[in-house]
């Protein structure tokens, strides 16, 4: 199940989820846990200056954790997926790691899929995940120029 089905209160705001969200930290801390969760990102839109903006809902879910990695098409490539760091408390963020996944045929004719790792790309996150979109755009430019010139 998706982490905000458990949420109590108003999902989008960001004190309440933060209020449904301390019982996972406090267990996570009482167990000396990590907590990993999964959550959709938003559709792309021209507000979304900031790859942790992408997250559906309150702002909270992606303040509260202590790194947050994102995947998205690469490039608008349907064959490939970018892995990026989208936040980092403890390290840097940005970076990360094409990868594509493919089907597998396992013993006893069980089939399957992996991911197969593709090159490493450096870069924020706002420039290497396609779907953020800047503030600056420019016709005929892709996100990762348009991110360049603004760097």
């Amino acid at each position: 199940d998706p982490l905000v089905s458990t949420f109590k209160r108003d999902g989008n705001n960001n004190a309440e989820t933060r209020k449904d969200l301390q019982p996972l930290i406090d267990l996570a801390v009482r167990k000396n846990i990590a907590v990993i969760g999964i959550h959709h990102l938003g559709k792309p839109n021209n507000q979304h200056t900031s790859a942790i903006h992408r997250l559906n809902g309150s702002v909270a879910i992606g303040g509260v954790a202590r790194t947050v990695f994102m995947v998205d098409k690469y490039q608008n490539d349907d064959e490939k997926s970018v892995f990026v760091r989208a936040k980092n408390n403890n390290g840097p963020t940005g970076d990360g790691f094409i990868y594509s996944i493919t089907g597998v045929e396992l013993p006893h004719n069980i089939r399957s899929s992996r991911i197969e790792w593709g090159d490493r790309v450096l870069g924020r996150p706002e420039d290497l995940l396609p779907a953020v979109q800047s503030n600056f755009d420019s016709p005929g430019k892709s996100k990762l120029e348009i991110g360049r010139a603004h760097v």
